[in-house]
């Protein structure tokens, strides 16, 4: 298998219509309140109150989660003609200052032919993307959790299990999506790439670490399941599109109907449809 991984680090801010760079989506939690998308100089992370004395005229908004979701999804079904299956998530941060991933994969092994190739497919899905004005990282791995490793941390092409070693085992163990403690607990220890993470014996590894760590590293080399569902387009065709406030001029629709419009001509493209009328 051959998965491309798609990671969209702005999908808070498109989830809302936001196009200016000085917009940015914040999450809270408690009294902290921290960016989770980037902005000019400032990196997704960073405490809001820190971010706006950088940067004053940043506009902030509260992150809407149910958006996201439901931007994810009309855009796994959009992308369904590349191949299949296809999944997505979205993985919330397991810190406070962290920002959530938003990831989409696609199995492309069967679509390479018909396509022209790896390079061919992944050109393809950026025009598509940068005409729904959506940013996106892109990776390729055999495995689902390396192809999202790769695409949030450091895009890349792998695509044999046997290159894939070679490729883990010079990931810093911070690409991990594992919690704060677990990390230092681990660089306390000297470890500091996955791949002597992957030497170390797996008996005292789990007594150490705990069984679902080791089962993410059999993950990400294809020694265990990686199970998800799958998306299939459905037959009727609905979306929807909450604009932030009162319109009162055509211009100011423009935005959100070349969007719809665009994921209607997606949608009848991986269904080999047409319309009409």
């Amino acid at each position: 298998m051959l998965w491309l991984c798609l990671h969209f680090p702005r999908l808070p801010a498109e989830a809302l219509g936001l196009r200016d760079p000085l917009a940015v989506v914040t999450e809270q939690r408690g009294a902290q309140r921290w960016l989770i998308t980037d902005a000019p100089g400032i990196a997704s992370g960073t405490p809001l109150g820190l971010a706006l004395s950088i940067q004053p005229v940043l506009c902030a908004q509260p992150r809407r989660a149910m958006a996201e979701h439901a931007m994810l999804l009309q855009l796994a079904q959009g992308l369904y003609r590349y191949g299949s299956p296809v999944c997505a998530e979205i993985r919330e941060a397991v810190d406070a200052g962290r920002a959530p991933q938003a990831l989409l994969w696609i199995e492309i092994a069967a679509s390479l032919q018909l396509f022209g190739g790896a390079r061919a497919v992944c050109t393809a899905i950026r025009a598509d993307l940068d005409e729904l004005e959506h940013r996106v990282q892109l990776a390729m791995a055999p495995t689902r959790a390396a192809a999202a490793l790769f695409a949030v941390h450091a895009p890349r092409c792998v695509a044999t299990p046997q290159a894939l070693d070679a490729a883990l085992a010079a990931v810093p163990i911070d690409a991990l999506p594992w919690p704060s403690a677990s990390l230092a607990a681990l660089r306390g220890v000297g470890l500091k790439t996955v791949g002597e993470l992957l030497a170390l014996p797996r008996a005292a590894f789990a007594r150490r670490f705990g069984t679902g760590h080791l089962r993410e590293l059999d993950q990400l080399r294809g020694c265990a399941a990686e199970p998800a569902a799958a998306i299939v387009p459905p037959m009727p065709f609905k979306r929807r599109f909450e604009l932030l406030g009162e319109v009162d001029t055509v211009e100011a629709l423009s935005f959100a109907l070349k969007r719809l419009t665009l994921e209607l001509q997606q949608w009848l493209r991986a269904r080999d449809l047409g319309v009409r009328a």
